[in-house]
């Protein structure tokens, strides 16, 4: 990600003259802290009248208060302030100018913020807790770089601007009812980020975030507007927001556009798009995590409490991991770019998704993209807009339905029944023979087209049969690791292997159309799933072996277990 540097004080005399501005719309009392280390409620001790002074306040600041941590406040290095008390009340506090790096413990507490908070880069800031900003007054916060903890907005008819980048990795940002927010083009970083309506009649909750970028982890990035609180106007458009395993979710009563957005790390159980109603650019990525799971557009992308408003766009759509779309209303893509090798794309059917301009297929020469419905036996819809045919090879289609102007070319593809407005040149079948012992499944440099063979041939495609036999594995233990994420075939033969060789599933999935016959001279490791479809007559022979989830997907079809199947887990 990239960050901003934050320049902390570009301009001391700027700054000086925002704080006194902020300090002097109270004219209430200026709290100074002396003595070093204390507790925030210790006012006989540490809550004096003027930096560095002896005569102290009767009370803690209250909400009309200016507290002030200076040069004057810590005579020794790393001295705290503790927050022992929780809903303690401040004006503004500023930490601008002090001296010996100090902490500030907040003691995992709330602290209510009538104006602004200014921190100073060389603190430190213990258990961050929560920063509640209120009142109807223009404020800001500055972090001066540390982790700060939950930040609530909670300015009904006030202002609040952010003057850093505000880096808070585990905890939560929210915008309130009626609160207006500036991110002046900073960044965001925190778990989770939320923006909210506010009610008919009342102040409209106001959202501006520029060019900032936005990073929400492990949790979810949410614009709230329901019957009750619908008013919320949200500029997001021209923001970079990365969504790192986390949910992406719009407003129900708000027309919501979110601007450039990158999913990362996404397990199955995350979506993306809940009530969105249009995203400028979305790039699927894979990260580093989750591998092995399909990103999810929600299927209520482009819900609206006003069904004519209903259906989402997306203006271009990049698509490097594999993903399933859930979709129930109809969904407009502007352009779409398959990216990555070995992708597989799951459209559902009860909606159609327009492609308006382009639909572009990246994947290398020896890898096979998959498209499909998520009903098997019902069609996915794609209208293909725009006029130019479109040429690919290496894919393979099931349960598709292309219409419109647009032409799809699918060459040495597999057919992989029930599609429609496709013309698709099929791949020739082969048996294939794995050859030189340890290897990823993707690598053809050990596949043969000859039981112990020369190598160089593509790995499997749905259309080929897949040998492990004697002439495979040269010693004891050797490893294939399945690297791919949507590996496919029609019959898989383990019998005859010798040297007990590994079958390591990396938790991935299978997609069989035929027979699969494992062997009790090996081993799995890390089981993975493994699918039967199509119509046909087949049979799986386990080896009794632990061999992970076993779906029977075969519509008409027939599926015979020939040994024990022993797969707890």
């Amino acid at each position: 990600m990239k960050v901003k540097p934050i320049n902390f004080i570009p301009n001391k005399f700027t700054l000086l003259t925002i704080m006194l501005c902020a300090f002097s719309a109270f004219g209430q009392s200026d709290y100074y802290w002396v003595g070093g280390t204390g507790n925030w409620s210790n006012y006989s001790s540490h809550w004096a009248t003027s930096s560095g002074g002896n005569i102290f306040h009767t009370t803690t600041p209250s909400s009309n208060d200016n507290v002030i941590f200076d040069s004057n406040s810590f005579s020794a290095n790393n001295q705290t302030v503790t927050l022992n008390a929780d809903n303690e009340s401040v004006g503004n506090m500023t930490w601008l100018g002090v001296t010996n790096t100090p902490t500030f413990n907040m003691s995992s507490k709330q602290l209510m913020v009538h104006g602004s908070i200014t921190y100073d880069p060389i603190m430190t800031i213990n258990s961050p807790g929560t920063l509640t900003f209120t009142s109807t007054n223009t404020s800001f916060l500055i972090s001066g770089g540390h982790r700060i903890g939950n930040v609530y907005i909670d300015k009904n008819g006030g202002v609040f601007n952010q003057l850093d980048n505000f880096m808070s990795d585990g905890y939560t940002f929210e915008v309130r009812a009626g609160s207006t927010y500036n991110s002046n083009d900073y960044d965001l970083y925190f778990n989770t980020i939320r923006f909210k309506g506010s009610p008919t009649g009342s102040t409209t909750t106001t959202i501006n975030t520029g060019t900032s970028e936005i990073t929400v982890r492990n949790g979810e990035l949410s614009i709230q507007s329901e019957s009750n609180y619908p008013n919320i106007i949200t500029n997001l458009a021209s923001s970079t927001i990365y969504i790192d395993r986390a949910s992406l979710n719009g407003g129900y009563y708000s027309v919501d556009n979110f601007g450039h957005v990158i999913t990362r790390n996404m397990p199955s159980w995350r979506e993306i798009g809940y009530r969105v109603d249009r995203i400028r650019k979305l790039e699927i990525t894979q990260g580093t995590s989750y591998q092995n799971d399909f990103t999810k557009i929600h299927s209520y992308f482009g819900d609206h409490h006003n069904s004519a408003l209903d259906g989402g766009i997306i203006d271009i759509l990049i698509i490097s991991k594999d993903t399933r779309f859930e979709n129930n209303f109809n969904t407009v893509i502007g352009d779409i770019e398959f990216k990555a090798d070995a992708l597989t794309a799951i459209f559902g059917s009860s909606g159609t998704f327009t492609v308006s301009n382009s639909l572009t297929f990246q994947g290398g020469n020896c890898s096979v993209t998959t498209l499909k419905s998520t009903s098997a036996g019902n069609q996915a819809n794609i209208n293909l807009l725009f006029t130019n045919t479109v040429t690919a090879t290496n894919l393979s289609i099931k349960d598709m339905a292309f219409t419109g102007s647009g032409t799809l070319v699918a060459q040495a593809s597999v057919d992989n029944g029930n599609n429609s407005g496709v013309t698709i040149t099929q791949l020739a079948a082969r048996d294939l023979y794995w050859v030189g012992g340890t290897g990823n499944w993707s690598d053809s440099s050990h596949w043969s087209l000859s039981n112990g063979g020369s190598a160089g041939n593509c790995a499997p495609t749905p259309n080929d049969n897949v040998y492990f036999t004697s002439n495979s594995f040269s010693a004891a233990n050797q490893t294939v690791t399945l690297d791919a994420a949507n590996a496919a075939f029609i019959n898989m033969d383990w019998t005859g292997v010798t040297n007990n060789p590994t079958f390591n599933m990396n938790s991935k999935s299978l997609e069989i159309s035929g027979s699969v016959s494992y062997t009790t001279d090996m081993t799995i490791n890390s089981p993975g799933t493994s699918t039967f479809i199509t119509s046909s007559t087949v049979s799986l022979f386990s080896g009794e072996h632990r061999i992970g989830n076993v779906y029977v997907d075969k519509n008409g079809g027939v599926f015979n277990q020939l040994d024990n199947f022993m797969s707890d887990g």
